[in-house]
């Protein structure tokens, strides 16, 4: 008997069907061909343990919540100055946002807020916006985009310095 370690296989590649021992469930496939397993199916496999004869490689686990920089670097974060706010009917929650973006124009822009602030709290102050979201639809109003805020209950961002509308973060 040989004492050397099974060859490993990296599920991150292409995987042989050959080498999983899956149910058969229609013809065989012929030798040769492969496919691509998303991550999910990975961790399942693993966990059957239907790779016959071979030691499994799985990708080390990313911190959950982590995005990398690249993936930052896709959200689009804009000052917006408010020029009109109001209530959305039927919603305690909701203020329906005109928003001016300079270069990028003016949008529509629905944000959770409403028991937080009154409307005309609103009107004139620069704040910060993701704006690069598709359009999303609530209470049958489109939104354009999203007003950040944090805590509880939700506070605006503002800068404390005049920064020029339409400006990028980041």
């Amino acid at each position: 008997m040989s004492s050397d370690p099974p060859p490993t296989l990296d599920l991150h590649q292409e995987v042989p069907l050959a080498a999983l021992k899956l149910p058969k469930e229609g013809p065989e496939e012929p030798p040769g061909v492969g496919l691509l397993l998303t991550d999910y199916q990975i961790r399942k496999i693993a966990a059957l343990n239907v790779v016959e004869g071979v030691a499994v490689k799985l990708p080390e686990p990313e911190e959950p919540g982590l995005v990398t920089y690249e993936e930052f670097c896709k959200v689009d974060l804009r000052m917006g100055e408010v020029l009109e706010a109001e209530r959305v009917p039927k919603s305690d929650k909701l203020l329906k946002l005109q928003v001016d973006f300079g270069p990028l124009g003016k949008r529509q822009i629905l944000a959770g807020v409403g028991k937080s602030y009154e409307p005309h709290t609103l009107v004139g102050l620069r704040l910060l916006f993701v704006v690069n979201l598709p359009p999303r639809k609530m209470m049958g109003l489109e939104s354009h985009g999203m007003l950040l805020a944090a805590g509880e209950p939700p506070t605006v961002i503002s800068p404390s310095h005049s920064i020029a509308v339409g400006s990028r973060v980041g």
